[in-house]
């Protein structure tokens, strides 16, 4: 018994309890004992009531009495959420500790009562949940006619509605909740199916509509475990990114699709996701994408073959752009600003002329001197008389060099500002810094 009475083991058991699997921490007053995460059950006869917190733990196996506020305290051990791996506690009660409980509770206002009472659920609350949720979530594609073992392109045309997307991950998402409440009971076994089948629904609406939300996020890792092993027996790599628009495979991987309107919102939504990726890159070049792809979809509603068409047309377009001629500046950081400046001072999208471009360019190097040699001091960003200044440096510059040109003289400020608000990202701030000019 020696080894179990000891009080530095004992203490190191508990610390060791409390913290995550893999884990390990010094504990001690000096610091001078290790606990290790990897201990998952405690066995307690009369310890750890009060002033023993551990949000980790998740069940607690009761098989003696305990009545009054001892047995509040103990069952409220498990009654903490902690990370995603934990949103719900259990209590498995061998004794039948029902009136006890009850007993217990009478000694709270009734305020306190409901509060605790509400945490309570039994098996058969559970389960109803459990089934609840998964009839709601069949629902959302039987109200549309079809059911979650359609095809793929139904599925997808289906989710081209936002509002049914998003009606969609939230009931998935209580679904999933429901079902790691009671998993592994036998009962949950029923449904590990239809959970694996929504898992490959998601997995590839992601994909299609190139939407981080449709995915696999907060689902336990127990029942991901299950669902991870599902998608690579049927082959499908859910850490492999979707093809790019910018790759020449993307339209044979396009023209998989069976129906016109599926294959026009696959490229939609490409584009759209490139776009919203690049855009703090190069906000004047990718405004002007995403004004098009409006244009398109507002122009030929409902026209998938001429949308598909057209789409095919500005992804062209995109690809062409970013092999234009840059006129000697950096693509990514300075290029930005000439078409920054070429859109505010001339109010142009289309092609400056040679005049232009030679003022545009002298323009656009000056000012990016500036901004490298300013965002090369420690801490710029966060010295806001030191940012104050160099956007009256960008201003006073531009009302200077451009003083014959009434836009600029407009918008000299706007100018200065929205040049900061571009260079104000950690990418192109590293990006400015370490090119080589």
């Amino acid at each position: 018994m020696k080894q179990y009475s000891d009080s530095r083991a004992r203490k190191s058991a508990v610390a060791g309890f409390k913290l995550p699997f893999g884990k390990t921490e010094k504990i001690g007053e000096k610091q001078e004992q290790n606990a290790n995460g990897d201990i998952g059950i405690l066995i307690v006869v009369d310890m750890l009531l009060t002033g023993f917190d551990a949000p980790v733990e998740q069940v607690m196996y009761l098989d003696k009495v305990i009545v009054n506020h001892n047995l509040l305290q103990a069952i409220a051990r498990v009654n903490r959420v902690y990370d995603d791996d934990k949103k719900v506690g259990f209590v498995v009660d061998y004794v039948g500790m029902g009136n006890h409980l009850k007993k217990a509770l009478d000694a709270y206002w009734e305020r306190e009562q409901k509060e605790i009472t509400d945490c309570l659920l039994d098996d058969s609350e559970l389960f109803a949940e459990l089934k609840k949720s998964h009839e709601e979530l069949k629902k959302v594609f039987e109200e549309k006619g079809i059911s979650m073992y359609s095809e793929a392109d139904d599925i997808f045309n289906l989710f081209y509605d936002e509002e049914v997307r998003y009606g969609y991950m939230e009931a998935f998402e209580r679904f999933a909740k429901a079902l790691d409440n009671v998993f592994p009971r036998k009962e949950a076994l029923d449904y590990v199916s239809d959970l694996n089948r929504f898992a490959d629904i998601n997995t590839q609406a992601r994909e299609h509509l190139r939407d981080q939300r449709v995915s696999m996020k907060g689902v336990s890792e127990k029942l991901r475990r299950i669902t991870d092993e599902y998608l690579k027996s049927k082959g499908i790599d859910i850490k492999v990114e979707p093809i790019s628009i910018l790759d020449d495979k993307f339209f044979d991987h396009v023209q998989t699709r069976r129906r016109e309107k599926t294959k026009a919102a696959e490229v939609e939504h490409a584009i759209r996701h490139f776009i919203e990726m690049k855009m703090n890159e190069d906000p004047e070049l990718y405004t002007s994408f995403a004004d098009e792809l409006q244009r398109i979809l507002l122009s030929f509603q409902q026209n998938w073959n001429e949308i598909y068409r057209q789409l095919e047309e500005l992804r062209n377009r995109i690809q062409e752009e970013l092999k234009q001629e840059t006129y000697g500046l950096n693509r990514k950081t300075q290029m930005p600003i000439f078409r920054k400046l070429h859109a505010l001072i001339y109010e142009k999208r289309e092609k400056p002329s040679e005049d232009e471009i030679s003022n545009l360019t002298a323009w656009t190097k000056d000012i990016y001197g500036m901004l490298k040699v300013e965002l090369g001091n420690i801490g710029f960003w966060v010295n806001v008389a030191s940012v104050n200044r160099l956007k009256g440096e960008i201003s006073n510059y531009i009302l200077a060099e451009c003083n014959s040109i009434p836009t600029a003289f407009a918008n000299h400020n706007v100018i200065a500002q929205e040049i900061l608000a571009w260079a104000n990202d950690e990418r192109i701030t590293t990006a400015i810094l370490s090119a080589e000019d």
